[in-house]
């Protein structure tokens, strides 16, 4: 497993019905001929994939982030994100429900991960003070 900055009590603390949702991709993945799916890790190391890309968007490469107390939300809310989606494709019941907490957890996630400040003691963009007085 790679390391992640969320663990997977993070995630079931965020939102009680992740036990449920890894539940119906575990039966999911074994209907499937595959493994049980019995922890978050492999949404954990997706999530942290993507938050990477969208750093990388910013120019911050994974050695730069320090302050990865800052980053356990919105890896939190990125891999709840992927989770109900993959629900809403492998189950047809409550799959509204799903598809509706995937839409939320992306949300939450885009607006959190444009902000956030993963650089300790480093100020991010448009975060200085001015009176602008003349």
């Amino acid at each position: 497993m790679t390391t992640t900055y969320c663990t997977d009590t993070d995630i079931t603390d965020a939102d009680k019905l992740s036990r449920t949702a890894l539940d119906a991709v575990s039966s999911a993945e074994v209907d499937a001929g595959g493994s049980a799916v019995v922890d978050f890790d492999g949404f954990r190391v997706r999530a942290k994939r993507q938050i990477l890309i969208d750093l990388g968007a910013r120019d911050i490469t994974e050695s730069q982030v320090t302050n990865t107390d800052a980053m356990v939300t919105v890896e939190v809310e990125c891999a709840l994100w992927l989770l109900f989606a993959s629900v809403a494709q492998y189950t047809s019941a409550q799959q509204d429900i799903y598809a509706a907490r995937a839409r939320d957890y992306e949300a939450r996630y885009l607006r959190n991960i444009a902000k956030v400040n993963p650089v300790a003691r480093v100020r991010g963009v448009g975060m200085s003070f001015e009176w602008g007085r003349g």
